[in-house]
């Protein structure tokens, strides 16, 4: 079909775990489906992976949505699989922004329900914005929802901490959880390169000759991420943990006697004089 209208599609999802499921497949089929059925084809395409629009973050400068927004001109058709991959703020803004959308002369259509929301059936119908809105109201409650449930979440686990009791989540890489002692134990092989690594300190080795040794000889990593190898950051951040000395840093200030002790008290604070007294000899 001989047109001046372009089709672009916007994708979003808010998790790193959604990235390896089906949102992206699922949201793209939709766009795509949508111009089969009308014999025409996409101009562009953009996503934002693992981004959540709750708080607008999908909106800020060098996202997809951004760079799309930038090429959409009047008369042109965004598809969306459905209102809330636009925005998840509160339904006040999100239907703000959807209304500076369509009043560049945009068509938005929203995959899911096959709604088509131009400028003026956006001011004038009201199964048009009735629909939106309630979309959007909905999205930013579930979020919400899920906020609060999680701060409570947290709260309970902190107040488990500030009475000395270990919690499960975020636990250091060189301890793992014991479900039949029901607290967390060290993984030796993890805890001897931690070791190591203040071994190492001790003898006047910086962060990066300490990241070269153990990059050198072959040390399997400990972090969370294996492929991502050694690097002065994390092998900093291990060193400088007072989780090594039996603290749990959730809170504030740090509870001692939580974890496990891998790391002996005098050794710990020496390695910190010795940082500091190398940050002081180093320049820009």
């Amino acid at each position: 079909m001989k047109t001046t209208k372009k089709i672009y599609s916007y994708l979003r999802w808010s998790t790193d775990q959604q990235t390896w499921g089906d949102s992206e497949r699922r949201q793209a089929q939709a766009a795509q489906d949508w111009c089969a059925r009308r014999g025409l084809f996409l101009a562009g395409q953009e996503k934002d992976e693992g981004m959540s629009a709750w708080k607008g973050k999908n909106r800020r400068q060098g996202t997809g949505l951004d760079r799309l927004l930038k090429i959409v001109a009047p008369g042109d058709f965004l598809l969306v699989e459905d209102s809330d991959r636009l925005s998840r703020q509160d339904w006040l803004t999100a239907m703000n922004f959807l209304a500076e959308i369509v009043a560049r002369g945009v068509t938005v259509v929203t995959l899911a329900n096959g709604n088509e929301i131009t400028e003026d059936k956006f001011r004038r119908d009201p199964g048009c914005f009735l629909q939106a809105i309630l979309r959007a109201h909905l999205g930013n409650d579930e979020n919400e929802k899920k906020s609060a449930r999680v701060k409570a979440s947290w709260d309970t686990r902190k107040q488990q901490v500030r009475e000395g009791k270990a919690i499960k989540q975020k636990l250091p890489c060189w301890l793992r959880w014991d479900d039949k002692l029901d607290r967390p134990v060290v993984i030796e092989e993890k805890a001897a390169v931690v070791r190591r690594m203040f071994r190492l300190a001790m003898q006047g080795h910086g962060v990066l000759s300490i990241t070269r040794q153990l990059t050198k000889s072959g040390t399997p990593t400990i972090g969370r991420n294996p492929t991502k190898g050694w690097y002065a950051a994390f092998v900093w951040l291990t060193i400088t943990n007072k989780a090594v000395i039996g603290y749990c840093c959730h809170v504030e200030p740090p509870v001692r006697e939580v974890y496990p002790t891998i790391v002996d008290q005098k050794t710990f604070y020496a390695v910190q004089a010795k940082l500091k007294e190398r940050k002081h000899l180093t320049v820009p």
